[in-house]
Parts: structure tokens; C-alpha cells; sequence
């Protein structure tokens, strides 16, 4: 999908969902004191990014974060400062700004020294690249999601379709015989709504 066409699924009849995040003490929503953490929803007009970019986002990427917001709603939010520098989630704002969107779902951190902010900055970009995935599980976990939600669009996980088929175990040109009973591998995404 393309982002002009995610800006007309965008405008249809589904709206994204976002967080509630009216309870506890009022417009800031409920803080955290201890860790220093409130939670808010914002306007994205007073967002704005760091002076430098550590990581860029190809428009792909956009497009699939994109479309999870689309599926799932804005579930994770943007981490700012307290004068409202994006600190993680810079790929989300870009998207929220696709989408034409106008409040963001923020935890706002005002615990930081500003060389806790750029290390972090780092931090929650690097440690996550350390990750390593368990084959078996991922099968496992791809597999019982193509039976529960047949329709859901892979993309919004972030896969592409060779790479889906590669994950769940199937070799490149075979089809998913038995897995969602339908013949192949692009007639179950035909079938599912995926775009080929």
C-alpha cells in the first residue's frame, strides 16, 4: 500500500484509535512521580524533533508503520521532553503526520539531564538492534496469527509477503496448502484482502 492510498483508507469510515487518556489528574492525564513520567495527550503542532537525526526512515517503513496504526491503533506512545522534543518515536510522528493526524499520545520524561536525553536517544534505538529472533517461536506465533485474523494485513507487522512466507516456514513459490485452506500462497493473501 502506498501512502496515498493509506490517506483514503485514513479518511474512510474506520478512525484510528487512540489511547484513553483522561484518567487521573486532568489534562495531563495520570503521572508517575517516582520515575518522573506523565502521560498526556498532545497536539502534534507542538511536537517537534531533535536538532539532529541519528536515524533515517525509508518511505516504506513510513507506510508500514502506517498501516499498524491503521490495525492497531496508536497503542505505543511518543517519548518527549518537557518543552516536547521527540525523544523515541520519530518514525510514529511521521506517520501520525501521513495520516494527517492531530494529537499524539505522549509520555512526557522531565527526569533527564539533556545528556541522559541524547544517550537514551540511543539507547532505546541500539539495545533493541541487539534482539535476536527465535525462528520456532516467530513460526509459531505468525502461524497462529494467519488463523485468528486471516485478514489482517501483513504490512502492519512490518512484512513484506516473500519475507512472511519465508518466516512461517514456506520456501519461495509454495503455496500454503492445509495452513488457510485455500491453495496458495497468493491466493490466501487474494483471498485475505493482502495486496500482492
Amino acid at each position: 500500500m502506498t501512502l496515498r492510498g493509506l490517506k483514503k483508507q485514513k479518511s474512510g469510515a474506520r478512525e484510528l484509535a487512540l489511547p484513553d487518556m483522561s484518567a487521573g489528574n486532568g489534562a495531563n492525564g495520570f503521572s508517575i512521580p517516582a520515575a518522573g513520567l506523565n502521560f498526556a495527550m498532545v497536539p502534534i503542532t507542538r511536537l517537534s524533533l531533535m536538532e539532529r537525526r541519528v536515524r533515517h526512515h525509508p518511505p516504506r517503513q513510513i507506510e508500514q508503520i502506517c498501516a499498524s496504526m491503521l490495525e492497531f491503533g496508536w497503542v505505543m506512545p511518543l517519548l518527549v521532553t518537557s518543552d516536547g522534543r521527540v525523544i523515541a518515536g520519530e518514525a510514529r510522528l511521521e506517520a501520525a503526520n501521513v495520516l494527517e493526524l492531530t494529537h499524539a499520545p505522549v509520555v512526557r520524561v522531565d527526569n533527564l539531564t539533556e545528556a541522559q536525553i541524547k544517550a537514551y536517544r540511543l539507547a532505546d534505538n541500539r539495545l533493541a538492534e541487539r534482539a535476536v529472533w527465535d525462528d520456532a517461536g516467530l513460526r509459531a506465533e505468525l502461524q497462529e496469527i494467519v488463523i485468528l485474523a486471516p485478514d489482517l494485513d501483513i504490512s502492519a507487522m512490518g512484512y513484506e509477503i516473500p519475507e512472511f512466507d519465508e518466516a512461517i516456514g514456506l520456501a519461495p513459490g509454495v503455496g500454503r496448502q492445509g495452513r488457510c485452506g485455500r491453495g496458495g500462497s497468493q491466493e490466501c493473501h487474494r483471498a485475505s484482502g493482502r495486496p500482492l
